[in-house]
């Protein structure tokens, strides 16, 4: 049975609603943020070396691969504040967990580096409402909203981020069981081959063998 994710979080039109309001502040600020989660992830040497990895992988540089992160990362924002979870949304956030898995991100640094986004929006969130006193109501409904999106993202993520790893666990699993096994069938068929060629000579030979009895006895 599949569950619905949007209703398990408990998001709504009235999140909707919340989201888009906020959308023009939080793209306005996503260099910000954006700045903010690396600035705390690589002042932790996990990252940095997957970092390292990907880019000596891919032959690119740091600065290619964090342009080409924040551009996906940028277009993803901007559909996390239309408050739109449809399908398209979660394609893409499918896209975002493949992206991260294969910058080769464990799941754990993965969730747990995504706090530091969230807590930028909140934070972004908090200065624009609370100028007004009155805004009480308007900040929770907003935050609710944007707790429930992101890890409604979070989830959709994660899901193809996992999916990929066992896909990827099971490649380096099997490739060598099947480098060797074909290399085995091969060796198998070349002295297969090799005894069918000895024994084709063989019966040649026998042929030859009593054919030339055969016309012994006729003679004779």
């Amino acid at each position: 049975m599949t569950t619905d994710l949007a209703e398990l979080v408990g998001f709504s039109s009235a999140d909707t609603a919340h989201l888009q309001a906020l959308k023009p502040l939080m793209v306005s600020g996503q260099e910000e943020v954006i700045n903010a989660f690396y600035n705390r992830i690589l002042s932790f040497p996990a990252f940095k070396e997957m970092i390292e990895k990907t880019c000596e992988r891919d032959n690119i540089s740091v600065g290619q691969l964090v342009s080409h992160i924040n551009g996906v990362q940028f277009k993803h924002w901007e559909r996390f504040f239309d408050g739109t979870p449809d399908q398209a949304f979660k394609d893409f956030a499918h896209k975002i967990g493949i992206a991260h898995e294969r910058c080769l991100l464990s799941s754990d640094l993965y969730v747990a580096s995504s706090a530091v986004i969230l807590e930028k929006f909140i934070t972004r969130a908090l200065d624009h409402h609370l100028g007004d006193a009155g805004q009480t109501e308007t900040v929770k409904a907003s935050l609710s909203a944007m707790i429930h999106m992101f890890f409604l993202d979070l989830s959709h993520a994660i899901t193809a981020y996992d999916n990929a790893a066992v896909r990827s666990a099971f490649r380096q699993v099997s490739e060598p069981i099947l480098n060797a096994f074909e290399e085995d069938v091969a060796r198998d068929l070349d002295s297969m081959a090799e005894a069918a060629g000895e024994l084709n000579g063989t019966i040649k030979n026998i042929s030859a063998l009593n054919k030339d009895n055969m016309q012994r006895c006729h003679v004779a």
